[in-house]
């Protein structure tokens, strides 16, 4: 179902749901983490991120900049190469009912500042995450009732209505626990990180905006998990510089590689990973028009939706390596995927110009959209598509990591994004529920929404899906979300990547077992 695919290898996946399935019932799947594996080499891993570190607070982080928390953090549970949830922190979680989640927990493990981990620790995580305002993924805690310490290593978390992302996302930024005195707010996380990971952050070689270094935890309760000595992580913005750096032997892998670059890659004898889950979209979050009056009118956000070919832009941005597929859940999960809206919306500029006159706007009007160096050559082609119909767009260029924070600030209107998926619930409620992070103008059009959204939680396989596909229809018909394509997530690597993992819902690669060889 998942599509992680390995070049020179058998595509890698399972499905999700049976995957929680058997963890919910076993507590332990997939890989063994007691392997009598050689420690870590005496070697360091290079990497070239697309986008800089913008806290080390787990809470206030992005899963966009996963790559630079996951060496210092451990998460309570992880993803296994065929993207079983497998143990970590926990050793073990049961779901007593629809609403609880009970986890059994490792008695062995410190954090880099000396503090040990326990259930207490894992309460105040929780507790934080759903407490701090301007939580990327508020969603992912909100349900939250009360978290229980039974017992030293027992902890249970219990919701107010079902949460069928929850377990995921504790492999995701959402499960990383933060020491004891880091939780009770006696350092800064954004600039520190405090965490009991494989790697300790090297503060003194470390530069904002140019490079993170971290080093071997010679503590590490899993030093099988430990591939490399050292691991550097560079901020290099640029698409075409990143794999440039990669081709010449200056970095040993790419996170952030474009679709495009999948065939390049295998002619230059480089290994791929990707993972056929991102889905490309336009946000409209000004649908009140405070920012860009037109918005208000429902016309004028249809036809927005009438204005993208997608076709042309899989054809054109993705070099055909992507799907052109309507509905915003990728044909890849293939138990969501409705092929119902395999059309929605149709492409059609001359019903958009017609809805744009009959809204008032037969000259159509100006917009401004933020994009990324990352994300720049599909912002301009969409900016594209839309001026062909009238709707003059001015592309604001924002800096890596500034994206997600502009946009739960309300600073623009509409912003084409993208968002790696792993269930329909998880994107359908961060960027569209009325108490999510990404409705900065407290609008209330989607209260239906939000008790279709709440229903499907705790609904059967096939109610669910036929809500989530509701739910689509909604939001495409309403203009508040409208897909432009699906594309796969790209990890390019001049190291073996056998053992090397896109968890669901990242853009970088885990870092555990990833070892770099003399190439």
């Amino acid at each position: 179902m998942w599509g992680q695919h390995r070049r020179g290898g058998p595509a890698r996946g399972a499905c999700l749901a049976a995957a929680v399935a058997v963890t919910l019932a076993l507590g332990c799947s997939g890989d063994d983490t007691t392997s009598d594996e050689s420690p870590a080499q005496a070697s360091t891993l290079r990497i070239a991120d697309f986008t800089d570190v913008t806290t080390f607070d787990p809470v206030l982080a992005q899963n966009t900049q996963a790559a630079y928390l996951y060496p210092v953090y451990d998460t309570l549970v992880r993803q296994s190469t065929e993207h079983e949830l497998i143990p970590h922190l926990a050793t073990a979680w049961v779901q007593p009912d629809p609403t609880t989640l009970r986890f059994t927990l490792r008695d062995d493990v410190v954090f880099h500042d000396g503090s040990t981990f326990d259930a207490s620790v894992v309460k105040a995580n929780l507790e934080r995450a759903k407490a701090v305002e301007g939580n990327p993924n508020a969603v992912t805690f909100a349900a939250i009732s009360e978290v229980m310490v039974l017992d030293p290593v027992t902890v249970e978390v219990r919701f107010s209505t079902p949460n069928p992302t929850f377990l995921v996302e504790m492999s995701l930024v959402q499960g990383m626990m933060v020491s004891r005195d880091a939780t009770a707010g006696k350092t800064d996380l954004t600039r520190e990180p405090h965490g009991s990971g494989g790697w300790i952050w090297n503060q003194a070689e470390s530069q904002d905006g140019v490079r993170q270094v971290f080093d071997r935890n010679p503590d590490y309760w899993a030093p099988e998990l430990q591939g490399v000595e050292r691991m550097e992580i560079s901020v290099v913005a640029d698409n075409e510089a990143r794999y440039n750096a990669l081709v010449t032997g200056q970095v040993d892998m790419e996170f952030g590689a474009t679709p495009a670059d999948v065939d390049r890659a295998a002619d230059d004898d480089l290994n791929v990973l990707t993972l056929d889950v991102d889905v490309h979209f336009l946000l409209i979050t000004d649908r009140g028009g405070a920012l860009a009056p037109p918005l208000a009118d429902p016309r004028v956000r249809r036809a927005i939706g009438h204005a993208i070919d997608r076709d042309a832009y899989v054809a054109a941005i993705l070099d055909g390596v992507g799907s052109p597929s309507g509905g915003l859940v990728p044909p890849a999960l293939t138990e969501w995927y409705d092929e119902s809206l395999v059309e929605v919306p149709r492409f059609d500029p001359d019903l958009a110009r017609a809805l744009l006159a009959e809204a008032g706007y037969p000259d159509g009007f100006e917009l401004t959209m933020p994009t990324l160096p990352l994300l720049q050559t599909s912002s301009e082609a969409v900016a594209q598509m839309l001026r062909d119909v009238g709707i003059r767009v001015r592309l604001a260029a924002l800096q890596p990591g500034q994206l997600g924070p502009e946009m739960r600030r309300g600073s623009f209107a509409a912003t084409f994004t993208e968002a790696v998926q792993y269930h329909p619930n998880q994107l359908l409620s961060t960027f569209l529920a009325g108490h999510g992070p990404y409705n900065p103008f407290g609008l209330a059009d989607t209260r239906q929404i939000d008790e279709e959204l709440a229903t499907a939680a705790g609904a059967d396989q096939a109610t669910a899906k036929a809500l989530y596909a509701d739910v689509q229809r909604q939001a495409i018909d309403g203009g508040m979300m409208i897909p432009v394509a699906f594309a796969p997530v790209v990890v390019l690597a001049r190291v073996p990547v056998d053992d090397a993992v896109i968890p669901l819902g990242a853009r970088s690669a885990l870092p555990y077992r990833v070892r770099r060889d003399d190439r």
